[in-house]
């Protein structure tokens, strides 16, 4: 075998081991594109009074998951257009979650609990249903858009059209 051929097959087995690795090392909060057209909503708030001093924390189930740090990106991204500071140690804790089904269609609901000494402050879910072969994280982002703009208020949307309000996903994003 030449020193040429060597070498290629060297450089090939590199190409590939990298390429493996970086699967498992996936960037937790690269940005994914939405998927999400509308989504049902639900939000209660429960006092008025809360910090705007902010931590998001994964729920013990969600902490599991391949998904905490992408919501966890999203969900300060969103609190922080609100005029919200997050902190290591806010005063305000705001728990998230993430619960998938999947039977005919596929349903997905992120909660946001917002806590302060013990309190709960405000609660929003977002929920869609899709079809089963669409990728669980293409629907986050419009999740947490929707979420979004119902914090902080007492109200239902029975089916909001997330396509009329982008400046809800650029929110998300992180983006200007």
């Amino acid at each position: 075998m030449s020193n040429l051929s060597k070498s290629l097959s060297v450089s090939l087995a590199g190409f590939i081991l990298l390429a493996g690795f970086s699967a498992f090392t996936q960037d937790k909060t690269k940005k994914v594109p939405n998927k999400l057209r509308s989504a049902t909503i639900t939000a209660i708030l429960t006092d008025a009074e809360y910090s705007k001093d902010f931590v998001v924390v994964p729920s013990e189930e969600l902490a599991k998951s391949e998904y905490a740090g992408i919501l966890k990106f999203y969900t300060e991204n969103a609190l922080k257009s609100l005029n919200m500071t997050p902190r290591a140690e806010g005063k305000l804790k705001v728990t998230i979650d993430l619960q998938v089904t999947q039977m005919k269609r596929k349903q997905v609901i992120y909660s946001m609990v917002a806590t302060e000494g013990g309190k709960e402050k405000w609660r929003v879910s977002s929920n869609c249903t899709a079809a089963l072969k669409l990728e669980t994280d293409s629907l986050l982002p419009g999740l947490v858009a929707c979420a979004l703009s119902h914090v902080g208020q007492t109200k239902t949307s029975p089916l909001m059209n997330l396509g009329k309000y982008p400046q809800y996903l650029t929110a998300v994003y992180g983006e200007k």
